[in-house]
């Protein structure tokens, strides 16, 4: 009787294991199925669209709408909008948490603008989700008493190289060239915040989003340190024509490393506003895009 209940109880285990494999097998296949599609079908759309021949200019003018007819592959991901005063910024809420005690999501915002409306409406709808807020701006004044009602505030601005440079600050109502001090963006996260993983990175900080470009590439910087940036809202400022062939390059290199698709764009005429998703690492298509 004992050999007999025995074996009920090894069938039973070896049942379940073998259920649970294929279950995860399963799982994976659909989600690389799901992934693979969809990022093909935005992959064949943008080489078929994007003339990387035209002149800087010519492709900057030209690109918001490529942008915009590419982006419908992705109607399915429930891409929310959230307002502040003078723009709009886009974020996927998670659809899975990895474990009842997860650790809370981040959202770093780089350049604040004495402006945190969206911030405060993404909090709102992530509801009793916890989420950490991290901003950095080099303007301490007002910047400082907003910010620190959601989160952590840093009198820092953020770009790629460290040392004093011109930067085009908000001081009352009208953005002005003034000479402030940057910290390089790999130091800021890795040795300041400690971040390895941040779920929403939110780009304002007026020019230097060009020497940044080539951390979010594959095997770039961040992917060498074993950073993952889930979703990336991303204002690109209306500059010089060497400034736009950088532009040019970096969407180029988007499309060529398969890692961020260009989801869509806030164009007024004057700068982009982009919104890239990372369908490349296994966390955040866990988190946020398993349902595709």
């Amino acid at each position: 009787m004992k050999c007999s209940i025995f074996h009920i109880s090894l069938f039973f285990t070896l049942f379940l294991i073998y259920f649970l494999l294929f279950k995860t097998f399963i799982f994976q296949k659909i989600e690389q199925k799901s992934r693979f599609g969809i990022l093909q079908n935005w992959l064949d759309c943008a080489q078929k669209s994007f003339n990387f021949n035209e002149k800087p200019q010519d492709f900057w003018n030209s690109t918001t709408k490529k942008i915009d007819f590419c982006g419908k592959v992705f109607e399915t991901l429930e891409i929310r909008g959230f307002n502040n005063t003078d723009e709009q910024k886009f974020a996927i809420l998670p659809k899975n948490r990895l474990n009842p005690i997860d650790s809370p999501d981040v959202l770093l915002s780089l350049g604040i603008g004495k402006d945190i409306k969206a911030e405060k409406k993404l909090k709102l709808a992530y509801g009793p989700n916890p989420i950490q807020f991290y901003g950095a701006d080099p303007m301490f004044m007002d910047n400082y008493e907003i910010y620190r009602e959601i989160g952590s505030y840093f009198p820092l601005a953020i770009s790629s190289t460290d040392g004093f440079f011109d930067a085009g600050v908000l001081v009352g109502k009208v953005y002005r060239n003034l000479r402030v001090y940057h910290i390089n963006f790999l130091h800021f996260i890795k040795n300041i915040l400690n971040l390895k993983i941040i779920d929403h990175l939110w780009m304002d900080n007026e020019y230097s989003e060009y020497g940044l470009f080539p951390y979010f590439y594959k095997n770039g910087i961040l992917d060498q340190e074993g950073i993952t940036v889930c979703q990336l809202n991303m204002e690109v400022h209306n500059a010089t024509l060497a400034q736009k062939s950088e532009f040019k390059g970096f969407v180029r290199r988007i499309i060529d490393d398969q890692k961020y698709a260009i989801v869509n764009n806030y164009f007024e005429g004057i700068h982009y506003r982009l919104f890239l998703v990372n369908l490349d690492s296994d966390y955040c298509l866990y988190k946020f895009f398993y349902q595709l």
